[in-house]
C-alpha cells in the first residue's frame, strides 16, 4: 500500500538525506583529491575540464588564437606547460573568447589557477543559491534545507570535479531570473544572451 508524500517527505528526512548524500560525495571527492600532484587516486588531471580552457588560455597569452582549433598543437601545449598531462587530447570546441577569458588565469602555474577557477566558481555558486533563497519567499523559512541541499547537488560537485564552467551559465540564469522577477526584461534578455 502506498501512503501519500506529504506523510513520509518531511523537511527532517530531506535535510538528513540531503545531509548523507553531500558528506558521502565531498567524502569521495576529498578522498580523491588528497594525492600529492595534478593527478587524483584515478590518474587523471585533477579540474580534467578546467585543464583544456587553462590551454587555451595560454594560447591566448602567446597570441595564438590560429592553434585554437589545432588539437595537436594544443595537446603539445599542454604537454610543455603542464608535463603531467602529457597524453590529454581535447576536441577544439571553443570560440576565441573562451581563451581570452582564462588568460588570466594562464599567468598562474596549473595548480594555483585551478584553486582560484574552483574558489570563483565556489562563490559564484554561493551567491546564486543565496539570491534564490532570498528571492523565493517559499524557501526563506527553510533555509538549512536549502543550503544542505545545494551543498549535495550531484551538478556542484561535478561543476568542482572536473573544472567546468557551468557556473558562469548558472550565473547567467540566476542573473536573468532577478531581472524577470523585478520585471527588468532587457536586463533578463542581457543576463541569458
Amino acid at each position: 500500500m502506498l501512503t501519500r508524500p506529504a506523510s513520509w517527505l518531511t523537511a527532517k528526512r530531506v535535510r538528513i538525506h540531503g545531509l548523507l548524500l553531500a558528506v558521502c560525495l565531498w567524502t569521495i571527492y576529498a578522498v580523491d583529491i588528497s594525492t600529492p600532484g595534478l593527478r587524483d587516486r584515478y590518474g587523471l588531471v585533477k579540474g580534467t575540464d578546467f585543464l583544456h580552457f587553462y590551454t587555451l588560455g595560454s594560447l591566448a597569452l602567446r597570441g595564438r588564437g590560429d592553434l585554437l582549433y589545432d588539437m595537436r598543437a594544443q595537446a603539445i601545449g599542454v604537454r610543455e606547460r603542464i608535463p603531467e598531462a602529457a597524453e590529454v587530447f581535447y576536441l577544439p570546441l571553443y570560440g576565441p573568447q573562451v581563451s581570452l577569458l582564462f588568460a588570466p588565469l594562464a599567468r598562474l602555474p596549473y595548480g594555483w589557477a585551478l584553486t582560484a577557477w574552483l574558489s570563483f566558481n565556489v562563490v559564484i555558486y554561493a551567491l546564486c543559491c543565496y539570491a534564490i533563497l532570498k528571492r523565493c519567499a517559499n524557501l526563506q523559512s527553510h533555509g538549512w534545507t536549502a543550503l544542505i541541499l545545494a551543498i549535495a547537488f550531484p551538478g556542484f560537485l561535478h561543476l568542482i570535479l572536473w573544472g567546468q564552467t557551468s557556473g558562469l551559465a548558472l550565473l547567467c540564469f540566476t542573473l536573468g531570473f532577478l531581472a524577470i522577477n523585478s520585471e527588468r526584461h532587457f536586463l533578463a534578455s542581457l543576463a541569458i544572451g
